[in-house]
């Protein structure tokens, strides 16, 4: 279901903000860049973590009749969370040209001990705000 979510999100990105006239390797890499952070904060997330969620109204005993508890990681609320930082995270990518001129974001910075592979990388604060850019739009 939260694949779905992301493959969904996704696909929304790319094809609304490709009709904003912006670069669309700069889209693209915005929208795979978010579907990146967010799988990769869920997954991080303890699976044990429960909200509730449902009605806050309280009844005469001060109790709240159907609240649910739910999985934290991956709902609404922690992928907000994570939404509202994504733009921070921009600065961990730099600018990749493959061999056929085509451009892609790659991460800079490694996550808890996992290995980077970087070529072809062009660093600088023209390659941040370009990202910066197509999230906001």
């Amino acid at each position: 279901m939260v694949r779905a979510l992301h493959i969904i999100l996704l696909f929304v990105c790319c094809v609304t903000l490709s009709q904003c006239g912006v670069d669309k390797d700069a889209l693209c890499g915005a929208c795979k860049m978010i579907v990146d952070e967010v799988q990769y904060a869920i997954k991080k997330e303890d699976p044990r973590k429960m909200i509730e969620v449902g009605s806050y109204r309280l009844d005469s005993q001060g109790k709240m009749p159907g609240a649910k508890k739910i999985k934290y990681a991956g709902s609404e609320s922690h992928v907000t969370e994570l939404l509202e930082k994504v733009c921070d995270n921009s600065n961990d990518y730099a600018v990749s040209t493959e061999d056929n001129g085509k451009k892609s974001y790659i991460r800079l910075n490694a996550r808890d001990g996992e290995s980077i592979s970087i070529s072809n990388a062009a660093i600088g604060a023209d390659t941040t705000e370009s990202l910066k850019n197509a999230l906001i739009m």
